[in-house]
């Protein structure tokens, strides 16, 4: 019922804001008679630049404010572009679009004055989305006499308006607003959005999960990301020492559709590599397309642990161990040092068993 709700308010959102679009480009037809093919043709191309801008704008605003609060710089897609963190150096690199046009991931390097850094960071693009906005009215009010520019850079304005929006009400699940209400809120589900921030400050600066503290991983439960991503933590936290005990965490775990992307994937592919363990194949073959198409471009330790023990499973022992030899060299490149020592033990494993 939620979701349909969500719907609704979604297809409200949208249909006001076309409505003051059609307001506007009416006007704009009135206004300069003489130009009314000028101004369409300016009207269509500058809604697109202007949805390439608001989610650029996005990805910067994230990444400025997360820089400001001294957050390490990981990663940052824009439609099919992204750039990435390997080692000390940034790779620029073409990836799949997916489901979200963009994404950022930065994270802490201390807990120090967390709360309130997490909160800057979660609402630096909906600022940054503001901004182009009232830049782009800026113009809409102060160059009426200039069809071109009117209609290109000033109606546009409410494509950043409705990515603003959008991300600013908590009523989206994994919205900006909803992960910088939830830290303001407090509460458990507050708790663990702080816990989620902290155990990414210690993994990025070499605490595996294994050494994670309890209290890091206690407020878990619910089906939100937060939630979601300590479960996954706990499932790590326990995979070492009591394999049993962390593959009931992992079925625990429920593959919501409207979860991050990246956060499905990582679920997605620890239960196939438990269902390889296990030697589940109903679970393998109805899942394993899926998480080799969400892999395909994916150059992780991780990705390569879960190829590789496909490859055991398929009996291609060769190509396992070429995939964990890939794994290894991977390891060294990869920025969040604790899950990186996290899968040189289970790579080490790995290659000692084939």
């Amino acid at each position: 019922m939620k979701k349909f709700y969500v719907k609704i308010i979604n297809a409200v959102i949208i249909v006001a804001l076309i409505a003051l679009y059609a307001v506007l480009f009416v006007q704009a037809l009135i206004i300069h008679k003489n130009y009314r093919a000028l101004i369409i043709l300016a009207s269509l191309a500058g809604i697109a630049a202007s949805g390439i801008l608001a989610v650029a704008f996005h990805e910067a605003g994230h990444v400025l404010f997360g820089k400001i609060c001294g957050f390490k710089f990981i990663k940052t897609k824009i439609f099919c572009f992204e750039i990435r963190r390997t080692g000390d150096k940034l790779r620029i690199g073409f990836v799949k679009i997916g489901e979200d046009p963009g994404d950022t991931e930065m994270a802490p390097v201390t807990t120090k004055n967390l709360k309130i850094k997490a909160i800057l960071y979660s609402l630096g693009g909906i600022l940054m989305n503001a901004a182009q906005m009232t830049a782009q009215i800026c113009v809409l009010v102060t160059v009426k006499e200039t069809p071109f520019v009117y209609a290109f850079i000033g109606t546009p304005y409410l494509v950043p308006a409705y990515l603003m929006i959008v991300n600013l009400l908590p009523v989206f699940k994994g919205s900006d607003g909803d992960v910088a209400f939830t830290l303001i809120s407090g509460g458990a589900a507050g708790r663990c959005a702080l816990n989620y921030y902290g155990a990414l400050a210690m993994l990025y600066s070499g605490v595996t999960p294994a050494n994670l503290p309890s209290a890091l991983l206690y407020e878990a439960g619910g089906e939100d990301c937060f939630s979601v991503y300590i479960s996954y933590l706990k499932y790590l936290n326990k995979f070492l020492t009591d394999e049993n005990a962390a593959f009931k965490e992992l079925d625990s775990i429920i593959l919501a559709d409207d979860l991050p992307e990246e956060l499905y994937t990582q679920v997605l592919c620890e239960k196939l590599f438990k269902a390889v363990i296990v030697k589940d194949d109903k679970f393998i073959k109805n899942n394993r397309e899926e998480a080799i198409d969400r892999l395909a471009l994916n150059d992780t330790p991780t990705s390569f642990r879960i190829q590789a023990a496909l490859s055991v499973y398929d009996g291609d022992f060769n190509r396992a161990r070429l995939l964990i030899s890939s794994g290894l060299n991977a390891v060294n490149d990869y920025p969040v040092k604790g899950i990186a020592e996290f899968e040189r033990q289970i790579l080490t494993y790995l290659q000692k068993g084939i």
